[in-house]
């Protein structure tokens, strides 16, 4: 029988070692690169939950603003203590800071924008509404009977 060359010999064992040691790697490999796609999702994920807390903060800021503005209104009607005015004029005071803070925080959505342009639409017809009440509440008139819908 003929003895391998070493040429062979050589050959075969970079073949052995391909095997037991570059083959696993492949796998590896593709797992880490599954990993890596996870992640990047993961984080992309995380980014989007936090974005979406921060619009819904600011949301619930301007809407406990307007909340606090029509109570301190209400009462303020109902009393003519001016104390229950602090409120409303607070909201006032900040209002506007919270509506553009949320507009920049929404500026890349169209359908959320059209949304909070006409909530500052309404709450503009609200605030000219309060003020005439507050104007015939302060001079004495008939405040109950100023009609919203005409506004």
């Amino acid at each position: 029988m003929a003895q391998p060359s070493q040429a062979e010999g050589s050959n075969s064992f970079r073949r052995i070692i391909v095997r037991s040691v570059l083959l696993p790697i492949l796998p590896i490999v593709a797992l880490l690169l599954v990993f890596l796609l996870q992640l990047a999702n993961l984080v992309s994920a995380a980014q989007l939950v936090d974005h979406t807390d921060q619009v819904l903060t600011v949301t619930y800021k301007a809407q406990s603003l307007m909340v606090d503005m029509e109570t301190g209104l209400r009462g303020y009607l109902i009393t003519a203590d001016k104390q229950f005015l602090d409120p409303y004029q607070l909201g006032e005071e900040s209002i506007n800071g919270v509506f553009d803070q949320l507009g920049g925080l929404i500026s890349d959505n169209p359908t959320q924008t059209n949304r909070l342009a006409e909530l500052r639409a309404r709450f503009t017809t609200w605030d000219t509404y309060s003020e005439q009440l507050l104007t015939l509440r302060d001079g004495g008139g008939d405040y109950a009977s100023l009609d919203l819908q005409r506004h």
